[in-house]
């Protein structure tokens, strides 16, 4: 298949690229979950959960960034 045409979408090998930051994110009925990744500073920051409406991409992301204020 091409690679993605949408000049916009930052998107490499199932990671989403976003500033200082990489990112994946999975779900499944009853479950949601998130890595993110600063390269840069050698954090990762992951978030498990096995709740449905649960979102765990803001946690895990201010979870990294209290971290890095320190």
């Amino acid at each position: 298949k091409d690679p993605i045409a949408d000049p916009d979408t930052d998107y490499g090998f199932g990671w989403r690229l976003s500033g200082d930051t990489e990112w994946h994110s999975g779900e499944s009925q009853g479950f949601r979950n998130v890595i993110i990744r600063w390269p840069k500073q050698h954090l990762t920051v992951v978030i498990l959960s096995n709740r449905n409406h649960f979102k765990p991409y803001p946690l895990a992301l201010t979870i990294g960034e209290l971290f890095l204020a320190y």
